[in-house]
């Protein structure tokens, strides 16, 4: 969406809100606009977020963070800033904390807004919105915020007290109340009975959500709790968003700034995970950018739960969710998501905005045939036949240790560790391999806690396939991976599970079904291909 476009959807989306307060509709402002856009490209400059200094108009910022798009629409911002309207006490005029920015947007007196929006280095989405005149003035707010359905207040009528003076606002929209400008009194540290409230709500907001899609309830570990609190705590005391670096885990990462509180609830975080619902396209099962916290919160396959939250010193609530075995595995949405036994889905225009990174662990396969040609297909009918699938081949323990040296060749070359053998991975994947060759079908185990390769080869002269030649199948992925843009690329999957440094056990296994197919699985742990961990965990060669 360009800037104009942008703009017009947030002017359309304020009058529609105005509106609903009986106030009359604001204009765009080409001036307002040019200031907000300056300070919107000041702020994703320096990487910080405030106020600017200019006085005379009122002023909401936003900033919005998704690790897989920088898609954040007017309406999405409006939404954001008027969603304050929960918390405001009609009955009760005046300054509320954490409504600032819904007052602003309903205020009748301002009559004019400007917007821009601008991108951080780190994929930051910075918003700021002007209005003139300038609301959230002290002892205005009766003749100026109203509740919803009040009747059509024509401009210029019901003006302010007559013994007024032009004033500034009582506060900058976003600028949390218990933070001097230095942020000084603010602590990363959530007081324990309230974390404790916060990590139960969390857990019945997903059980509830989770019970709609027809999955078992989550667990709440102790364990996982203390690693998601441990990283809140570090990215609140670092001022960063960005992942932990386990791997054996799914792992939803949250920012929320507020104005004027750092209340944010655990149903609030996942009511904003959840809301990406209204994005998921059920007939299209698989990763879907804008999805990933939604598809994790209700992925069946994931048993254990933890959450975390903590306070950064300029008042961002940083939330970490972290899931058990993992979700949103490439290749196992179809058996792990589904859609809601009564239907509902949310439309995206009344979705909030989920300000949040994610985890996708990917499972790949291949399949390597010989190109079917008349004479390929007929000499595959005298080609090999078994008369029962072959489900421990005589030479497993030779392929076993083939592929193992060969994996760990390829990660050489590559910067990473040696792999070791795993009896349980190898037994694992053995087993999955020869009940696919027995049921001559070629799927995903299902398993969540590795990486999994699958692979088939079939050739009619024989059933040979040594480790090494499963291993340079897998390896031959590298010429799809482009180093300058790390992240997970279709195609490279094989490539990208082999070389990842994080992994440190394989196991393979080998079956043969009774038409002679090869199906060989390999299984790895930790899984490897994780989003937002590719530039660190696969290098090129020599480096």
């Amino acid at each position: 969406m360009d800037l104009k476009a942008f703009q017009k959807e947030a002017l359309s989306a304020h009058n529609k809100y105005r509106a609903k307060h009986g106030v009359p509709a604001l204009k765009l402002s080409d001036d307002l606009c040019a200031h907000a856009q300056k300070w919107a490209n000041h702020m994703a400059s320096t990487n910080l977020f405030q106020h600017s200094k200019a006085r005379g108009f009122g002023e909401n910022i936003a900033m919005n963070f998704n690790s897989m798009t920088t898609e954040f629409t007017g309406q999405q911002v409006t939404d954001q800033w008027y969603s304050e309207i929960k918390d405001y006490n009609f009955s009760n005029t005046g300054f509320q904390s954490g409504t600032g920015h819904f007052t602003q947007v309903v205020w009748k007196d301002s009559e004019e807004m400007g917007i821009g929006k601008a991108i951080g280095s780190k994929g930051q989405v910075f918003v700021v919105g002007n209005y003139r005149p300038a609301g959230n003035m002290m002892r205005c707010y009766q003749q100026n915020v109203f509740p919803p359905g009040s009747a059509t207040i024509a401009p210029g009528s019901a003006a302010r007290a007559t013994d007024e003076r032009p004033r500034e606002p009582d506060m900058r929209s976003a600028l949390p109340e218990r933070m001097d400008r230095g942020g000084g009194n603010i602590r990363s540290k959530v007081p324990q009975a309230d974390l404790k409230q916060f990590q139960k709500d969390s857990l019945d907001v997903h059980n509830e959500y989770r019970s709609k899609h027809r999955v078992d309830s989550l667990r709440l570990s102790d364990d996982l709790c203390k690693s998601a609190q441990d990283w809140a705590e570090h990215l609140a005391e670092a001022g960063r968003l960005e992942h932990s670096k386990r791997t054996d885990i799914g792992e939803n990462v949250a920012m929320h700034y507020s104005s004027a509180t750092t209340q944010y609830s655990g149903k609030e975080a996942c009511d904003q995970w959840y809301s990406e619902l209204s994005k998921y396209d059920f007939q299209k099962p698989g990763f879907a950018s804008g999805t990933g916290h939604f598809t994790q919160m209700v992925w069946k396959g994931s048993k254990d739960f933890g959450i975390g939250k903590a306070i950064s010193k300029d008042g961002k609530v940083l939330v970490v969710g972290q899931y058990r075995p993992p979700g949103n595995m490439v290749g196992r949405y179809e058996e792990n998501v589904f859609p809601r036994a009564d239907g509902y889905r949310p439309t995206p225009s009344t979705a909030q905005t989920s300000k949040v990174t994610r985890v996708v662990r990917s499972t790949q396969y291949v399949v390597e045939e010989p190109p079917k040609t008349v004479e390929h297909v007929t000499r595959q009918v005298g080609g090999v036949k078994l008369k029962d699938a072959d489900l421990s081949p005589s030479d497993l323990r030779t392929f076993q240790r083939d592929a193992l040296e060969a994996h760990n060749k390829y990660r050489a070359r590559h910067g990473a560790g040696g792999l070791s053998h795993s009896e349980d991975l190898a037994r694992r994947a053995q087993d999955w391999a020869g009940h696919l060759a027995e049921k001559d079908e070629f799927k995903n185990s299902g398993n969540s806690d590795v990486g999994e390769n699958i692979a088939m080869h079939y050739s009619s002269a024989s059933t040979a396939f040594s480790g090494g030649e499963a291993t340079d199948m897998f390896y031959r992925q590298v010429v799809k991976y482009d180093f300058k843009k790390p992240g997970f690329t279709s195609g490279a999957g094989h490539f990208t599970q082999l070389v990842w440094k994080a992994s440190r056990e394989m196991g393979i296994g080998k079956a043969i079904t009774k038409e002679g197919k090869v199906i060989v699985v390999a299984f790895y742990s930790p899984p490897g291909n994780v989003m937002g961990q590719f530039d660190t965990q696969v290098s090129q060669e020599g480096k």
